[in-house]
């Protein structure tokens, strides 16, 4: 059963299209769909909504909002007439969402999305952005922290920035006018023309842990400026340079150049005495 008419009146005569409803109703991975289609007027009309039906299924959109509607329009023609006949707090919701308007203004529900939300989580933690820093929303373990930016780090962004209206995207696809989700192939094409073989982006991590513990940053410091929840992870992503083991096993042989040398009668001697002790 696909599409099929449906009286919905009670009357006892032959029903007419003022009267009946088309109704689609199919199986997809053994979950059923059926759904009025109340606006539909012939069998055409309703075949044609079960096919746009079905490809929603598919793509995961099916029962979802589309996210079409302008933010700061909601919130003046429904949020806020709704909070002033329904909420006591009424007065809280208008100072809010003017902060919200300002940073979602001319953004669609599609487009609010979690990395353009960059203070939720903070006002939900209680969390303080010092200047100089940068807010991560969530990292690997569900937590949100933030990271100071030394002085390189820092001009590369305000260059970034610069020009750039609040709540836009920091890293903009300018093809597409959307948020960069990913880096592989960029990362990848960089690689490439510097003439750098066998790196992977996750190994910018491990060098930077490394390049804390070289510069002897405490325990407790480079834990908090990874991200991680104890010392022991954080010790998984560090290393020693090339330079630095040579530098020990040198070490090694100027501590055996200055220390006495022993003869094997000597050795002998002193394991006697302490034994005989």
């Amino acid at each position: 059963m696909a599409v099929y008419l449906r009286g919905r009146c009670k009357k006892k005569h032959r029903h007419s299209d003022q009267c009946m409803t088309w109704y689609y109703d199919f199986m997809i991975r053994r979950r059923r769909y059926k759904e009025a289609i109340p606006e539909a007027r012939t069998k055409a009309d309703a075949e044609e909504v079960e096919v746009k039906e079905k490809k929603e299924v598919y793509e995961a959109r099916y029962g979802r909002p589309s996210g079409d509607n302008d933010f700061c329009k909601f919130v003046d023609d429904i949020y806020l007439p709704y909070s002033h006949e329904n909420k006591s707090s009424w007065y809280h919701d208008e100072f809010r969402c003017a902060v919200l308007k300002e940073f979602f203004k001319g953004k669609r529900f599609s487009e609010i999305t979690q990395l353009l939300i960059i203070n939720v989580r903070g006002l939900e933690k209680r969390f303080e952005i010092k200047p100089n820093h940068l807010l991560v929303l969530k990292n690997k373990g569900g937590r949100p922290y933030a990271v100071p930016l030394n002085r390189v780090a820092r001009d590369v962004l305000e260059k970034l920035c610069a020009g750039r209206d609040a709540g836009t995207w920091l890293f903009l696809n300018k093809s597409t006018g959307q948020a960069i989700k990913g880096i592989k192939r960029s990362f990848t094409s960089a690689c490439r023309k510097a003439g750098i073989t066998d790196l992977r982006f996750h190994d910018l991590r491990h060098t930077f842990a490394t390049r804390l513990k070289e510069s002897h940053v405490d325990p407790i410091t480079r834990r908090d400026l990874m991200g991680h929840a104890t010392t022991e992870m954080t010790d998984d992503y560090t290393h020693s340079f090339t330079e630095t083991k040579q530098d020990a096993v040198e070490r090694l042989a100027v501590r055996q150049k200055n220390c006495p040398k022993i003869v094997p009668s000597q050795i002998q001697q002193h394991v006697l005495r302490a034994v005989s002790a």
